[in-house]
């Protein structure tokens, strides 16, 4: 899913909801009995480290900034492993990208993150400020089509340009 729009529109806010959604649904099959309790175990511990703690700094309960991605990247020692809001970007269940057009984002970053998330058919929820020419021109119709398409279906694009905002004259 891509969210598109000008800023102030709530495109984060609605991503972040997404996310919420996926978790308490998640949640209530797992009390429902419908997953084993050794892995209720194991996601439950992932659960409480990422949320507090994500092993890194940027990364938190699946959601991440384009821009952050760039700062683990860079903040990441050499001949270590991956850094770890890297590896948690393109391994959760779910993840929001949020700010994918901010200019100090580096675009060969994300769509490394993106490109891993889409092979491994993983959903991943992409807020953008800008129009959907200037997606495509950014990152052409390919990275674009990865960006939507999981497992051979189609995504969804929410385009909120031209739509009011709450309170504007």
């Amino acid at each position: 899913m891509i969210i598109i729009g000008p800023t102030e529109l709530g495109k984060s806010i609605t991503a972040c909801e997404l996310l919420r959604e996926r978790r308490r649904r998640q949640r209530a099959r797992e009390i429902a009995g419908r997953t084993h309790p050794r892995e209720l175990e194991l996601k439950s511990y992932e659960r409480h480290r990422y949320t507090l703690s994500c092993n890194g700094r940027n990364f938190f309960g699946g959601w991440i900034t384009a821009a952050n991605l760039v700062v683990a990247l860079r903040e990441h020692k050499l001949g270590d492993r991956e850094a770890d809001d890297l590896r948690l970007a393109k391994s959760e269940p779910l993840v929001c990208i949020d700010d994918l057009t901010w200019p100090s984002a580096r675009d060969d970053v994300t769509l490394d993150v993106l490109a891993a998330r889409y092979d491994a058919g993983l959903p991943t929820i992409v807020t953008a400020g800008c129009t959907k020419a200037q997606l495509l021109q950014r990152f052409g119709d390919a990275a674009v089509r990865r960006m939507l398409e999981l497992r051979g279906k189609k995504g969804i694009l929410v385009d909120l340009n031209g739509a009011e905002q709450k309170g504007s004259p």
